[in-house]
């Protein structure tokens, strides 16, 4: 995704993911749906983490956990890098994999093109967190609405 890409936006959704424990993946799926108009409330996002929580907490996070922990200038060889790097590759292969099985449980749903609300402050409602407010996502986000997609949230 263009957003996903642009510049900062993963440095952005990384700290969002450790700040609020928001899931990247989830926020990419949701993003697609709002762009493809499919339906998302509060109950079909609690369905969504249902479906990845297990294959996120038992192998997302311990990889992210893993990687992370090498990365510590102390940790510094070529060696420790060489086998940071093969975690890194595992760990994209297991987010790719829960992008996925987020992508077979989108495609079930109905298209809503009425829907009043985007579904990211709907998920940031569900992490009982604030949605970021971002240039690069508010603006994507009002980029929807202008192609009759979705009405954007209000202000609060």
């Amino acid at each position: 995704m263009a957003l996903y890409a642009s510049a900062g936006m993963q440095e952005r959704l990384i700290q969002w993911q450790d700040e609020a424990g928001a899931d990247v993946c989830i926020v990419l799926a949701l993003l697609y749906a709002q762009q493809n108009g499919i339906a998302v409330d509060d109950k079909t996002i609690a369905e969504l983490e249902a479906l990845v929580s297990p294959w996120r907490v038992s192998v997302v996070q311990p990889l992210r956990e893993v990687r992370r922990y090498l990365k510590p200038a102390g940790l510094d060889s070529a060696e420790i890098e060489a086998l940071r790097s093969n975690i890194k590759m595992s760990e994209l292969a297991a987010e790719q994999h829960e992008l996925r099985l987020l992508a077979g449980a989108l495609s079930a749903l109905p298209a809503d093109l009425h829907r009043t609300e985007p579904p990211l402050p709907v998920y940031a409602k569900h992490l009982g967190a604030g949605i970021p407010r971002w240039p690069e996502l508010t603006s994507a986000m009002k980029n929807l609405d202008r192609a009759g997609i979705v009405k954007p949230a209000e202000e609060p």
